[in-house]
């Protein structure tokens, strides 16, 4: 995977993330295959192309598909579904060959959904710091980009860690390699938990959710529950650009919410009403990855015996909201 050797990459689900890495990777010359669930939003990309705007401009033509459609046998094949639809989709991989695996999706759990159908062989974890919003017919509001972070499940430094981590790079989407790629699932489910469930508690977009002062307080308690929970499950929380969980538990409360309040303001430029996925599922009166990935958190927080009073107040009030989206979605 050398920085000049052209990849088949196939990423399978095309919302915001997913579009945005396939089109990245499909401006740097790979041959990009985007794996969509919808054949109308498929079709629209056909004819038009795939368009980023936000910190990148540009317009890619690549490969569209549909699952349960066969993908093409691959180099890199990218899962970015929601969590909910992993087994289903990887239907559409199942006798496809493909030299190396990861998800750019939330959650620590993901890697062993995906191991039950794939298995482990060619499975890597990442975490992928790239935003996107799939606004429909290939608009793709893209805000966000930070380093991306590739490891080994054990723990160790390979070759095709580094070697994936670095197609990543020159494709314009920083990545390093990483011996913590666990420590750094659970760090980024710490901060994606309390983000989501605040945005669906509010209807805030992400710079006011950091911005309104009353909240900040119950935010950063929050993210101490979810903390501590990771911590319980064997994981450290690691400092990194766009992960911000150790911040806010090294600060008192005072300056943790003095922090976010200063993190509000730089993002309301660039952010602009940029929402949480959950929120806009919920709007939307569609199934949400609350069970798969905040559950998560409490089944664990419950299998250690952790108490966390900030996180089971946010469950009970989000838990209205989604019982009253898929009454209206009946």
């Amino acid at each position: 995977m050398e920085s000049k050797t052209q990849m088949q990459v196939c990423v399978l689900g095309a919302g915001g993330i997913g579009s945005s890495i396939a089109a990245y990777f499909s401006r740097a010359g790979h041959n990009v295959t985007l794996v969509y669930k919808n054949e109308e939003e498929a079709a629209a990309v056909r004819k038009k192309g795939l368009s980023l705007a936000g910190i990148q401009n540009f317009n890619v033509r690549l490969n569209v598909s549909v699952w349960p459609e066969r993908i093409p046998d691959c180099d890199l094949l990218v899962i970015a579904v929601k969590t909910y639809d992993t087994k289903e989709a990887l239907q559409a991989a199942k006798g496809a060959t493909a030299g190396l695996i990861l998800s750019a999706q939330n959650g620590v759990q993901k890697e062993k959904v995906i191991a039950s159908v794939l298995g482990r062989d060619s499975l890597v974890g990442a975490v992928i710091e790239i935003s996107g919003l799939n606004g429909g017919n290939g608009q793709i509001f893209h805000p966000h980009l930070e380093p991306s972070h590739i490891g080994e499940l054990d723990g160790s430094i390979s070759p095709r860690v580094r070697s994936i981590a670095h197609a990543f790079t020159e494709a314009g989407m920083p990545a390093r390699a990483t011996t913590r790629i666990l420590d750094t699932e659970w760090t980024k489910t710490c901060q994606w938990a309390a983000t989501s469930v605040m945005s669906v508690m509010t209807g805030y977009c992400y710079p006011r959710i950091f911005l309104a002062k009353w909240l900040n307080p119950l935010f950063v308690e929050i993210v101490r529950d979810c903390a501590k929970v990771a911590e319980a499950d064997g994981a450290q929380i690691i400092e990194a650009p766009s992960l911000f969980v150790r911040r806010l538990l090294v600060k008192n409360q005072s300056e943790a919410c003095a922090w976010l309040q200063r993190k509000g303001r730089a993002m309301a430029a660039k952010w602009k009403d940029y929402r949480a996925s959950m929120l806009l599922d919920i709007e939307r009166g569609s199934r949400t990855e609350f069970p798969d990935i905040v559950g998560y958190v409490r089944e664990t927080a419950q299998r250690y015996d952790v108490q966390t009073p900030a996180l089971d107040f946010a469950i009970r009030q989000v838990s209205r909201y989604l019982n009253e989206a898929q009454h209206a979605g009946a």
